[in-house]
């Protein structure tokens, strides 16, 4: 609540650092593996061979895939899989939240094979305080910031969240971020109206 509440008010600072993906994501699913051990849900990681390095705030992107897994792993039944997939994305530069004219992004998957989420839940289920409407989200409760902040950390870096989703038959949730630091990327000041008037 208060990582939200810092964003909202412009104070949470992002610190980039460059770190392989491949070692980090090794880390993010070791840490995750206990906590899918208990129920025998098989996790696993498929990275694309030409992805190495990213220039991004390592430790909020661990939190944004730990919310994520940590999800996938919560309402999915036993004995279920969950994943993660890695990859380039180039074609969805153009809809980042930041313009990214020379720099392409990469794009975070989070599947599951769990209860899944219905149609009327997909537009709400990013804003605070909400949760699925499922027998297993009122099973394990939860305060619904989960996902909220996750959205918020993307967005941070440049990027943007989407899902997909079928009752059921589980959820895809993909976020995608730039390789490179946007730091860099200031837009110039609009210049000052003079006033001018041009023929119809």
């Amino acid at each position: 609540m208060l990582d939200i509440a810092k964003i909202d008010a412009g104070k949470f600072e992002i610190v980039y650092e460059t770190f392989r993906v491949r070692d980090f994501l090794d880390e993010v699913a070791s840490i995750m593996m206990p906590l899918a051990e208990k129920k025998s849900i098989e996790i696993s990681a498929q990275i694309d061979p030409d992805v190495d390095f990213i220039t991004a705030d390592m430790v909020k992107i661990k939190q944004i895939l730990y919310n994520l897994l940590s999800n996938a792993i919560k309402f999915t039944p036993e004995g279920g899989k969950v994943g993660i997939t890695v990859a380039y994305d180039e074609g969805a530069a153009d809809k980042s939240v930041l313009s990214i004219p020379h720099g392409d992004l990469l794009r975070f998957s989070v599947w599951d094979t769990g209860v899944g989420i219905g149609p009327g839940d997909k537009e709400r289920i990013f804003d605070e305080f909400e949760q699925a409407d499922t027998t297993l989200s009122r099973e394990f409760g939860g305060a619904g910031l989960g996902l909220a902040l996750s959205k918020k950390l993307v967005e941070l870096h440049g990027g943007t969240i989407s899902l997909e989703s079928s009752l059921g038959k589980g959820s895809v949730f993909t976020f995608t971020i730039p390789v490179t630091s946007p730091v860099e990327a200031v837009q110039p000041e609009e210049p000052e109206a003079v006033g001018l008037t041009f023929p119809g």
